[in-house]
């Protein structure tokens, strides 16, 4: 994620002049805690939809956009 917003932050910044980004890299329950107390942002990318939801109920932030998902898949070996 890190690299990612890092690109996502470059190409936005070279393409809309006098414009900066700042990011913050945490834990979504991390990211919770810094809004709860105060910390400002525009934009929030969070973990999980009960992390949205905590996030709504915390924030007047604009109802949440799925914008990447993925599947986590165990498999194990049994003797």
């Amino acid at each position: 994620m890190t690299d990612f917003m890092e690109q996502v932050s470059s190409d936005y910044t070279t393409t809309q002049a006098r414009t900066f980004t700042e990011i913050n890299i945490a834990g979504s329950g991390t990211l919770l805690t810094q809004l709860g107390e105060g910390a400002e942002a525009d934009v929030v990318i969070l973990a999980g939809r009960d992390h949205m939801s905590r996030l709504q109920e915390m924030n007047s932030f604009l109802p949440p956009v799925q914008f990447a998902s993925t599947s986590l898949r165990s498999s194990c070996l049994l003797n």
